[in-house]
């Protein structure tokens, strides 16, 4: 069975992501930021270092085509969208690398939560408001869909 979002609203459906058995979440040591992965299956923990030019632990944590990553906004006026991707090389060590989006408009007041299956990013208001604004930045286009 194939997992499905539906909105009534709009009459429309996006296929959810498959899960990996794979739980990921922030880490921090000392002197490091990492990401820790608990596997469901084998009840085992292990951790992903982040090198010293990735993101740091504000990043909102994704996955994008099913590899998992971070997407955080990297300057003060929140113009500027940072996606970082991690992958496993066949030794075993992991590479990071990462995209920077321009985006034409600042968001301030504004924050990541996430990323659809679709490849949107999903951008929302800190504090929930009236209105309640979420944007969704499509980074195979780079640019905004309409919500």
């Amino acid at each position: 069975m194939t997992p499905v979002m539906c909105s009534p609203a709009i009459g429309d459906f996006i296929t959810l992501p498959e899960l990996d058995g794979v739980l990921y979440d922030h880490a921090y040591s000392a002197v490091d930021y990492m990401i820790v992965c608990f596997n469901v299956r084998s009840e085992k923990f292990s951790y992903i270092k982040m090198d010293d030019e990735s993101t740091t632990g504000a990043c909102t944590l994704i996955n994008y085509k099913g590899k998992q990553g971070g997407v955080q906004f990297t300057d003060t006026c929140k113009r500027n969208l940072r996606l970082w991707l991690v992958e496993q090389d066949h030794a075993g060590k992991y590479k990071w690398s990462s995209n920077i989006y321009v985006l034409t408009l600042s968001f301030r007041g504004f924050d990541t939560a996430g990323m659809t299956g679709t490849s949107d990013i999903v951008l929302s208001t800190y504090y929930l408001s009236d209105p309640f604004y979420v944007f969704y930045y499509n980074v195979e286009r780079k640019g905004f869909d309409k919500s």
